[in-house]
């Protein structure tokens, strides 16, 4: 039997992996996966003699064993389906991410929060047309956006597109928006999320990789997230305007 109809997706996602000897705290955190997924899979590679396991001193060490048969290549754009979880990989991949929110219906509530470096790395990998056609989308289906932005969220669009960028604003505005600002330097974090329908994403442009969650109960904690950081930003905001008024008195 060919060895990849034997496989399943995480099994093959680690087996890429398992360039060199690992540990299973490594395999782990390079396959983005939690510790017991990753064991679960490495112990069922190891039964199938597809991976092996040597002792050094108090380390166990993962290791895939050569069978003569390679790998068929990964695509830029490969999607990997874990229970619960989907995995997203490469540019393309992380632009996935962006036509299943748009392709949701319209009226929908989109919650967010998208840090400076996030933001302006986005707007680097993804095209022009792709950042006009994503927020005109949101704006004509008029989708609530429910967001913590920085500061310097519109001087971004202009620092980036200059010439362009007029244009690409306009898609920026008209759209239903509860918007709350934070300090450029709070969150200033390289990856973003995004909640519709109850499907988490996380995003990381810098490393081309994404995640959909629909484990309820991880949904449920980066809400109570989410609103207890919008609790801050709205009292930031609130400070700015105290400040404003004085100044102008």
């Amino acid at each position: 039997m060919d060895r990849m109809k034997v496989v399943g997706p995480a099994e093959e996602h680690i087996l890429r992996i398992l360039t060199a000897p690992m540990l299973l705290s490594e395999v782990g955190r390079i396959a983005h996966l939690p510790r017991s997924t990753t064991e679960y899979n490495l112990k069922k590679l190891v039964r199938k003699k597809m991976v092996r396991v040597t002792a050094r001193g108090k380390r166990r060490l993962y290791e895939r064993v050569s069978t003569g048969t390679n790998l068929p290549p990964t695509s830029a754009s490969e999607i990997l389906t874990l229970p619960g979880v989907t995995i997203y990989r490469g540019r393309e991949g992380v632009s996935q991410v962006w036509k299943e929110i748009i392709g949701k219906p319209a009226r929908k509530r989109l919650i967010g929060i998208q840090p400076r470096k996030s933001f302006r790395k986005g707007i680097q990998k993804e095209t022009k047309e792709g950042v006009r056609h994503v927020s005109q989308t949101l704006s004509d289906k008029q989708f609530v956006i429910d967001a913590i932005v920085h500061e310097d969220l519109a001087h971004s669009i202009f620092d980036e597109y200059r010439s362009d960028a007029k244009e690409i604003a306009r898609a920026f505005t008209g759209r239903p928006e509860d918007m709350v600002v934070v300090p450029n330097d709070f969150l200033d974090e390289k990856a973003e999320f995004f909640l519709i329908d109850n499907d988490l994403f996380l995003v990381d442009w810098f490393d081309e990789f994404a995640l959909k969650i629909t484990n309820r109960n991880i949904v449920n904690f980066v809400i109570a997230i989410f609103y207890a950081v919008k609790a801050y930003g709205k009292r930031y905001e609130l400070g700015k305007h105290v400040e404003s008024l004085i100044e102008r008195n």
